[in-house]
């Protein structure tokens, strides 16, 4: 996880490539930017290799994230905030990005986001999955196990409707619609 990392800032001002470029000065994560929209980032994508989009999140720019997931495919996107309310983040998660980038976060903490977004992981707060009701945590660590709801249910001594009840509120709660979508979106912790 040491290899040298791009990140393209889409911001309407520059405080936030400012912010990062300082912070990852020697981290080797190399910030790029700012552009304005989509497009921009498209074709900058297109000129260098670009492994990490961060949106500054404000107004309406959850359906930028979205576009901007659309548009360019294998870029992993990470919504910049200072809301770390999981609602944010399950937008985030649903429109298509990988995670939050705290905007008040320390230096190691954006640097973190940034590898672990590069890397393919969900980067949420730890707080995230701590608002999971406890009853739904010990479901989600078998469905990460690789166990089918047939298996969670026998090894929690569930019944298999139970089970497929708290996979929905899972679901719901991490902003994704399969078992697919939960593993290529949540970090194994």
């Amino acid at each position: 996880m040491n290899a040298d990392i791009r990140a393209l800032v889409l911001e309407q001002g520059s405080s936030l490539t400012h912010d990062l470029t300082v912070a990852c000065r020697r981290a080797g994560v190399f910030i790029l930017g700012p552009v304005r929209d989509v497009a921009e980032a498209q074709a900058a994508a297109l000129e260098m290799s670009v492994d990490v989009l961060v949106v500054e999140l404000s107004g309406p720019s959850v359906n930028v994230l979205r576009e901007a997931a659309e548009t360019l495919g294998g870029v992993r996107i990470l919504g910049a905030t200072d809301d770390l309310d999981p609602d944010v983040g399950a937008a985030v998660i649903a429109a298509g990005g990988t995670g939050l980038l705290p905007r008040n976060g320390s230096i190691a903490t954006m640097v973190d986001a940034l590898r672990r977004a590069a890397a393919g992981e969900l980067v949420l707060p730890d707080t995230h999955l701590a608002a999971l009701p406890p009853r739904l945590r010990p479901v989600l660590t078998h469905l990460l196990d690789g166990h089918g709801e047939k298996q969670v249910a026998a090894q929690l001594g569930l019944s298999r409707h139970t089970v497929h009840e708290q996979v929905k509120a899972i679901y719901r709660a991490i902003g994704v619609n399969s078992r697919a979508e939960l593993f290529a979106r949540f970090l194994r912790r």
